[in-house]
C-alpha cells in the first residue's frame, strides 16, 4: 500500500509542479494543462500504481474535470483507426492465450526447419504472418516468437556464454531486426504507426487506410524478412548448420495436444478460407 501511494503520489505531483510554472509565450492554457495531464499519464504507466485502463480511465476523467468537458478527449474513440488498432491488440492477447501462435511456428519448423537458415526464416516468416494482428514488438517477437526460439536454442545447448552462437545468437539476431521491418509493414503491426499516419493527414492533409498502407510497404517489406535471415547467415554465422527438427517440433506439438475449439475459431477468424489448408498441415 505504501508503494502505491507514493506512485500516485509521483503521478499526482507532477502535473502540479507542470502547471506552478508561467504558460510559455505562444501556448495556451488548454495546451499547457493538457501538457500536464498527458505527463501525467505518462508516469502512471511507468509506474502503475494500478492496471494501465485504470490509469488512463483516471486521466481521462482528470483532465475532463480540469479542462472543462469530456467531448475534445473522447473524440479519438470516434476514429475507425484507433478500435482498428484495439481490435489487433485483442488478436494478439488471443493468439498467446489460445496458443495458436506457438502451433503456428512449430508446425513451420517441422515443415522448412532442417537447418539453421531455414530456422531463421521459419522465424521471420512467423513473426511476419502474425505482425498484422499483433500490434507491438513486444507483444509479437517478444512475447509470441522469442520464447519459442528460445527453447529451441536451449533444447540445441545454445545459451549465453560460450555456446551462444551455436545456434542461439543467430536466432536472436534474426528476430531482432526482423522485428523492425515487420512492424513497418502493416499498419497494424506497431501501434506508433497509426500516430505516424494521423500526423500525416493533420499535417499534410494525406489520408491512408490499411489496404493503401500495406500496398505500398508490403513489397519492401517482404524484400527485407527474407534478405535478413541470409545477410545474417552469412556475415555472423551459426556454429550449427543442420537440426533435428522433426523431433523438435514433434516434442512441443506432442506436449500441446490437438488443436483446441478455441484455436479453430482464432484460426478460421484470422486465415479464412486458408484455415482449412492449416488444420490439414496440423
Amino acid at each position: 500500500m505504501k508503494a502505491r501511494l507514493w506512485k500516485i503520489g509521483v503521478c499526482i505531483l507532477v502535473p502540479v509542479i507542470i502547471l506552478s510554472f508561467p504558460i510559455p509565450e505562444g501556448l495556451s492554457k488548454n495546451a499547457w494543462q493538457l501538457l500536464a495531464v498527458y505527463l501525467s499519464a505518462i508516469c502512471g504507466l511507468i509506474f502503475r500504481p494500478f492496471d494501465e485502463p485504470a490509469v488512463l480511465l483516471a486521466v481521462i476523467a482528470a483532465a475532463g474535470l480540469t479542462l472543462g468537458g469530456m467531448g475534445g478527449l473522447l473524440s479519438g474513440f470516434g476514429s475507425t483507426t484507433a478500435w482498428l488498432v484495439f481490435a489487433a491488440f485483442m488478436i494478439g492477447t488471443a493468439f498467446v492465450t489460445t496458443g495458436l501462435g506457438k502451433r503456428i511456428a512449430f508446425t513451420l519448423i517441422d515443415k522448412f526447419g532442417q537447418t539453421t537458415l531455414r530456422l531463421g526464416y521459419v522465424a521471420a516468416v512467423t513473426d511476419l504472418i502474425i505482425s498484422p494482428a499483433t500490434p507491438s514488438n513486444t507483444a509479437r517477437t517478444g512475447g509470441i516468437v522469442y520464447p519459442i526460439f528460445q527453447n529451441i536454442s536451449v533444447a540445441l545447448d545454445s545459451l549465453p556464454g560460450a555456446t551462444a552462437r551455436r545456434v542461439g545468437a543467430y536466432l536472436i539476431m534474426v528476430l531482432y531486426h526482423v522485428s523492425f521491418t515487420t512492424g513497418y509493414t502493416f499498419l497494424t503491426a506497431i501501434a506508433p504507426n497509426v500516430l505516424i499516419l494521423s500526423f500525416a493527414q493533420s499535417v499534410l492533409g494525406f489520408k491512408a487506410d490499411w489496404i493503401m498502407w500495406a500496398t505500398i510497404s508490403t513489397l519492401p517489406g517482404l524484400v527485407n524478412v527474407f534478405l535478413i535471415p541470409w545477410v545474417i547467415y552469412k556475415i555472423y554465422p551459426p556454429d550449427l548448420k543442420h537440426i533435428d527438427n522433426k523431433a523438435i517440433s514433434k516434442e512441443h506439438l506432442a506436449k500441446m495436444g490437438p488443436m483446441t475449439l478455441q484455436e479453430k475459431y482464432l484460426s478460421c477468424y484470422l486465415f479464412w478460407p486458408s484455415s482449412a489448408g492449416l488444420w490439414v498441415l496440423i
